[in-house]
């Protein structure tokens, strides 16, 4: 318990401490240095530069550490091990810090000058809170270079502690005839290099044959005891064989450094001598190549009758399915569609406008008496029963139209007066009247209207 105890309370005191000291204003650092100060470098070998940043609080989140570097002479990447975080003390101060390695690759002798390394850091400030970004540069290196032994300037050589090239082809060697195509494969396996630094296979022309080189694949993976890291090149080429007799793929050669015995080698494969047939005919003299296209033809034909017997196949299928949902639709649906029309078609012809519309029928044929029960059916229909019966007097009151008032009078004048005026009612001029009384009389209905009313003079003057 002690021991635990002891640490939470140191990590809060660093913690305390490095808060302070930001807030007064220390800035983050950056260190770089070599992994070898003062030991000449080797063309081709790795050579490690060690670049620590550190922040007088903690950091908030992970440095941004630029990729590559662009080293004139040379070329730099960062190394993909993980990064150590470490501590130390500058002027008193303690400071959290992190670190990462660049491997560089001297491609010259002499002098190679690595340039400033830009580092993004965000580091906690007072309160614990973020800073803004910061981006701070080592200063530049100076890597010295020289040529292993053996080696001449100007040679394109790899440089490992160990290396291996091997060839292999796709097909059998002593079968080969004019159209046939071979592949050959060529690969470089180096133990503690960088693939981009394996040199490329020089594919020259090969007299009877055309050659399709492939993109060459590179790669780079870790041992997986902890070792050096292995870098593999593979490159490809297609020969197809253009005309019968001796053909001999050239020989490929790759110079090495061997930075275990110290000394430089060559691997080499040697020249593959093939044998090329001429293409085979038939005994009628047809070349290979008109057979081949008849054979073409009729696997065209065969796949034009597989796909009409496919399409028929699914024309036939898809009518089967639409008639029986058809029928389905027919037994199941049919009986509710009927129903719903039948209610549908009653609902309509019940409708208030399906009664206002035989109202207006029934006044343009000038007949007083079917005028009248027309509106009376259709004041029945509008109120329904809502807020008490509703009656012609009553429809006027709602209204409040003096031209409905006088038009019921002349309506009811010409039905009981002993002696109506003539030409007094109008069938045009209720109907008129009704329609501008419609809306009020159909909303006071859904508003439930109810009280006494005031009614006009009586139905049946003297």
């Amino acid at each position: 318990m002690i021991r635990p105890a002891f640490r939470l309370i140191s990590a809060i005191a660093f913690l305390s401490v490095g808060v302070s000291a930001a807030a007064q204003g220390e800035r983050p650092i950056v260190r770089a240095s070599l992994s070898s100060p003062g030991a000449p470098a080797t063309v081709g070998l790795a050579t490690r530069i060690r670049v620590e940043v550190f922040t007088p609080s903690f950091f908030t989140q992970a440095p941004t550490w630029p990729d590559t570097i662009d080293v004139e002479g040379g070329v730099a990447k960062i190394d993909e091990g993980r990064a150590v975080n470490i501590n130390d003390r500058v002027n008193g101060s303690s400071y959290a810090g992190i670190r990462r390695e660049y491997v560089v690759y001297p491609l010259r002798p002499g002098d190679i000058t690595v340039p400033p390394i830009a580092v993004t850091v965000v580091s906690a400030g007072e309160g614990a809170r973020p800073l803004p970004p910061v981006t701070i540069e080592t200063p530049p290196l100076v890597i010295h270079a020289r040529l292993p032994p053996g080696a001449d300037p100007g040679e394109r050589f790899v440089s490992a502690s160990a290396f291996d090239l091997t060839q292999r082809f796709d097909r059998s060697l002593r079968t080969l005839k004019v159209g046939d195509a071979l592949t050959r494969t060529i690969t470089m396996t180096a133990q503690g290099s960088w693939s981009a630094m394996l040199p490329p296979v020089s594919f020259d022309p090969v007299e009877g044959t055309t050659g399709y080189p492939s993109e060459a694949v590179l790669n780079d993976r870790g041992d997986e005891r902890g070792g050096p890291s292995i870098a593999t090149r593979v490159e490809r080429e297609t020969y197809v064989f253009t005309a019968a007799g001796s053909v001999a793929l050239p020989e490929v050669d790759v110079r090495w450094w061997d930075a275990t015995a110290r000394r430089m080698r060559t691997a080499r494969l040697p020249p593959a001598a093939l044998t090329i047939a001429p293409a085979v005919a038939t005994s009628s003299g047809i070349a290979f190549a008109d057979e081949e296209a008849a054979a073409r033809e009729r696997a065209a034909a065969a796949r034009a009758v597989r796909q009409r017997r496919i399409t028929l196949t699914l024309v036939f299928a898809g009518a089967t399915i639409m008639m029986t949902l058809a029928v389905w639709l027919v037994r199941h649906i049919g009986p509710r569609c009927r129903s719903w029309w039948i209610a549908e078609r009653r609902r309509r012809a019940e409708s208030e406008h399906a009664f206002f519309r035989h109202l207006a029928a029934a006044c343009r044929t000038g007949d007083p008496r079917a005028a009248y029960r027309a509106t009376l059916a259709w004041l029945d229909r509008a109120w329904d029963g809502r807020g008490g019966d509703i009656t012609l007097e009553r429809a006027v009151k709602i209204s409040g139209d003096a031209d409905l008032a006088h038009e019921t009078r002349a309506l009811t004048d010409a039905l009981y007066a002993r002696t109506p005026t003539a030409g007094s009612w109008s069938g045009d001029q209720l109907l008129r009247a009704l329609s501008n009384a419609r809306s009020l009389v159909l909303a006071a209905g859904r508003e439930r209207v109810s009280g006494a009313d005031e009614v006009l003079p009586p139905l049946n003057p003297s």
